[in-house]
């Protein structure tokens, strides 16, 4: 993000674009201060940008295509002419908006969603050496996405050749292979250390929380509290959302750090804002405990509410507590056992209890000791 920035600042259009996205992507907003200002800048440099995709410049009509899709310079997002700056560019050959329009079809930003598309878009790219597309072509092979045969030896193929060009995103899948076991490698903690220490030293979130979670436990290198939340800020303060928590988990637990409710709530705050479960079900169990904050069962248990739509069995389980006792919302035992089947039928054992206790008495649910019996041994 960094390098991004500096190209932004010295006024490099790709740079601004790509910070744009990057802030957009990461919940900002448009009044957002560095969004207005590279923005502005973009808007500046739009009819030169313009005249040179008129003159057969790819690379600009693919930034342009980028302004369009993100909305730039405009009132409102033009998917479908981003798309077909696009699909102009990679028709012309140009490898980046070759990946780019297969993330279009992959998403289905400005086109119908075509997982075949997108492969054959990803491939085309890919055999000109694009990094990013070369790692999504490796996924693809993983997952048998987009009608390309699951095939692990040649998906790693493609991981490490995106990874030989240090993609960031390469490095991370690597290390979730060597940790694992995915993909038929053999299980190495310490060579998943050593991918995601890679990731981390280009600062990139996703590896430096997996970094961190290996020193949190010990797993590959020895157990290392201290360096955890060390690494777990970094990747916070870049606004990742899984890092964030994480970083609040800390000050919550005082491992690796000084004990502070006060800064748990304020990290577990800024993850939740940006829908992420975990962080909404540990925010909901501070003011539900009155921790670093007013204690709230009805504020708890909103926030259980919008985890458990996201499917999260913890957070099921938790509003079905509320429902059932009638804290901080009004007592439905009915919709109680509704949460507690969906957080069971996802094998969570406390709401397979909480299920079958609705069997026994008859709360919510018509009473059936078959079925609380059932219950009760799968919880077991």
């Amino acid at each position: 993000m960094q390098h991004f920035r500096r190209a932004a600042g010295a006024g490099h259009i790709g740079g601004c674009i790509y910070v744009c996205r990057l802030l957009l992507d990461g919940g900002r907003s448009f009044a957002d201060e560095e969004v207005v200002r590279f923005s502005a800048e973009v808007k500046h440099q739009l009819p030169q940008m313009r005249h040179e995709s008129r003159a057969g410049s790819s690379m600009m009509t693919m930034l342009l295509a980028e302004v369009s899709l993100l909305g730039l310079c405009t009132t409102s997002r033009k998917a479908r002419e981003g798309f077909n700056l696009l699909d102009q560019a990679a028709q012309a050959g140009y490898a980046p908006a070759q990946y780019l329009l297969g993330v279009c079809y992959d998403i289905g930003d400005g086109v119908k969603k075509d997982a075949e598309a997108a492969a054959h878009w990803y491939r085309k790219s890919a055999h000109q050496g694009f990094a990013p597309a070369e790692y999504n072509l490796g996924v693809c092979y993983l997952t048998g996405e987009g009608n390309v045969p699951q095939d692990p030896e040649e998906a790693l193929a493609y991981l490490f050749r995106a990874a030989k060009q240090n993609y960031a995103r390469a490095f991370v899948k690597i290390g979730l292979c060597y940790e694992t076991g995915e993909a038929g490698l053999a299980v190495n903690p310490a060579q998943a250390v050593k991918y995601y220490q890679k990731g981390a030293d280009l600062d990139f979130a996703p590896s430096l929380l997996n970094l961190g979670v290996m020193y949190d436990a010990g797993t590959g290198v020895p157990q290392d509290k201290h360096k955890a939340v060390e690494l777990y800020r970094r990747g916070a303060l870049q606004g990742y959302a899984p890092a964030q928590s994480n970083y609040a988990e800390c000050f919550y637990q005082g491992e690796g750090c000084t004990l502070s409710f006060a800064q748990a709530v304020h990290w577990y705050q800024k993850a939740a804002a940006q829908g992420y479960p975990i962080a909404q079900i540990n925010l909901g169990v501070c003011y539900d405990r009155g921790h670093g904050v007013p204690q709230s069962c009805k504020q708890a248990a909103k926030l259980w509410r919008q985890a458990a739509l996201q499917g999260d069995p913890i957070a099921q389980t938790n509003l079905g507590h509320c429902l059932e006792n009638g804290e901080g919302t009004a007592r439905r035992p009915d919709f109680a056992a509704a949460w507690y089947q969906k957080a069971a039928d996802q094998g969570y054992a406390r709401a397979m209890s909480s299920l079958a206790e609705c069997y026994e008495h008859g709360l919510g649910v018509p009473k059936c000791m078959r079925k609380a019996v059932h219950w009760y041994r799968k919880a077991a």
